[in-house]
């Protein structure tokens, strides 16, 4: 795990995820490792609007045990993201969550398409891992600005500066 579940703020828990507000107003989610079934997902989107308060936030969610989604789910997650976020930065501790997270992003055709989100940003601390996430970043034929970062504050940074 790269992001530590924090012990001095509410932390609210779903069933993919751990999620609290940072320092920085972001919305933080640690993904959980548990099958992402359409339920649990709408269940959690609906517990990350009532947590918002239906407002748009900057996100930082860590994919490091994040599992794979079906299809639905997938479309489901497209279509709420961006009524959810200006924009995310995922981050993972290992080549899969990067796969997965980039995956979401470069395969899913959806009629609110991931475009519209202002950026995607993508940390490790390893080189190897920067170098996978540069790979996927490059495959994506998404149309927005994408980075990757070794360093988190750089890649917050980052993304709370695009509009």
């Amino acid at each position: 795990m790269i992001i530590p579940i924090p012990t001095d703020r509410p932390t609210f828990d779903s069933p993919t995820s751990v999620s609290w507000i940072d320092d920085h107003g972001f919305l933080v989610s640690v993904t959980k490792p548990i099958p992402r079934t359409f339920e649990l997902t709408v269940e959690s989107m609906d517990k990350i609007k009532n947590l918002v308060q239906s407002k748009k936030v900057y996100g930082l969610v860590e994919t490091t045990k994040m599992s794979s989604n079906d299809k639905k789910t997938r479309d489901y997650m497209s279509q709420k993201l961006p009524l959810i976020y200006h924009a995310m930065a995922v981050v993972a501790a290992n080549p899969v969550g990067v796969i997965l997270a980039k995956m979401f992003i470069a395969i899913n055709k959806q009629p609110i398409p991931t475009q519209l989100f202002s950026g995607i940003a993508i940390y490790s601390p390893s080189p190897f891992y920067r170098f996978i996430g540069s790979i996927a970043l490059a495959l994506s034929d998404s149309k927005f600005p994408k980075k990757t970062f070794s360093n988190l504050e750089d890649a917050k940074k980052w993304i709370k500066n695009l509009k």
